[in-house]
């Protein structure tokens, strides 16, 4: 398991691009973003966490999140029943997060 750490409109486009499963507001550890990566392993990519703070969204869609906000994403393999399990944990699409701003 690996972090990324978002911080540039090349990152941020990247997981829109991907369409990354995303929650958010998970904590650090196995309450939050590992349990979260757990649940979801069968149908991830890779084993990194991308993790964009509430600052860098702010920084680059003059949103006032505050800026120690975790927005956690995933990226998936584009078969199974993924959409499904989104719906079942509220989960978002990172592109549907950012359009929805």
């Amino acid at each position: 398991m690996a972090y990324k750490f978002t911080k540039t409109q090349r990152d941020l486009n990247d997981l829109i691009q991907s369409s990354a499963i995303t929650m958010v507001g998970l904590v650090e550890g196995e309450e939050g973003d590992l349990a979260f990566q757990e649940y979801l392993k069968e149908y991830l990519e890779d084993d990194t966490i991308y993790v964009t703070e509430g600052r860098v969204i702010n920084e680059f869609y003059g949103t006032d999140f505050k800026d120690d906000l975790r927005i956690v994403s995933l990226k998936y393999n584009k078969l199974g029943r993924l959409p499904l399990i989104r719906l079942e944990i509220g989960a978002k699409w990172f592109d549907d997060f950012i359009d929805n701003l």
